[in-house]
Formats: structure tokens, C-alpha cells, sequence
């Protein structure tokens, strides 16, 4: 799947699914895409970049959902991990339970990397790295 095609498939065609699975290439390239776009628009006009970042919170959303089941890992951990930070900011914490919550906040997002990093190990697919190149699973 070429970045375009990923890109197309995970914000536009499926921009609300939150079941089913997404691969490695579709996560990786739409949170590019999302991350390379906020950065531009930042540089051009930070309302821009914000504007952008609302608008494909829920895509980004679906597709990390997709790809943590398509590992074999709980989807509900990414939702999860977005509404922690999300409650971290308007939420003032005294200066020890700063540290506290910036120790949890590494650690999951480490975690979520480490996991959406994994290749899929879904039991009712084969192994896509071991597929012939073009072949679909």
C-alpha cells in the first residue's frame, strides 16, 4: 500500500471505524501525515495546525484503535492514553504528582509504541510478513 493509498483509506474511507485492523504501513503514514501537517501548519499559522489537529483527532483515534487488534493488544488502551493526556492538562497537580504523571505518561506512551510497533499477530490472519510481495492477506 503506497502512502497515499494509507492516508486515503484510514482518514477518509474509514474514518469512523473503530473495529477491524489497520497495518503497520496504514498507522505509521496516517500519524505521519497527521504530525507532518500539524507541523507545517504550525509554522504557517498555529490556529491552522490546531484546526487540524481537532479535525483528525478522531481518525488518528480509529486507525491506532485498528492497529493495536490487528497486534493482538486491547484497542481500548489507545482512547485511553489520549483522554489521560487530554485530562493532564486542565487538570493543576501539585508539583510531586507532576512527577508521578509525567513517569505514567512515559511509560504508556513507551508501552503504545512498543505495541504498535509489533507485527500482527492476529490469530484469524497469516503472518503478513511472510507473504509473498504483492499478495494480499
Amino acid at each position: 500500500m503506497t502512502p497515499f493509498e494509507a492516508i486515503h483509506t484510514d482518514v477518509v474511507k474509514r474514518t469512523l471505524d473503530f473495529s477491524g485492523r489497520s497495518s503497520r504501513s496504514e498507522y505509521w503514514w496516517t500519524s505521519g501525515a497527521i504530525i507532518v501537517g500539524a507541523l507545517l501548519l504550525l509554522i504557517l499559522h498555529p490556529f491552522a495546525a490546531d484546526v487540524w489537529v481537532v479535525v483528525l483527532y478522531v481518525p488518528g483515534i480509529a486507525v491506532g484503535m485498528r492497529r493495536l487488534r490487528d497486534g493482538g493488544y486491547p484497542a481500548w488502551v489507545y482512547p485511553l492514553y489520549w483522554a489521560y493526556g487530554l485530562v493532564g492538562v486542565f487538570i493543576a497537580l501539585p508539583p510531586l504528582l507532576q512527577i508521578a504523571d509525567g513517569v505514567l505518561s512515559t511509560f504508556l506512551a513507551l508501552l503504545l509504541v512498543w505495541w504498535l510497533t509489533r507485527p500482527s499477530k492476529t490469530p484469524y490472519s497469516p503472518d503478513i510478513t511472510t507473504l509473498p510481495r504483492g499478495s494480499q492477506p
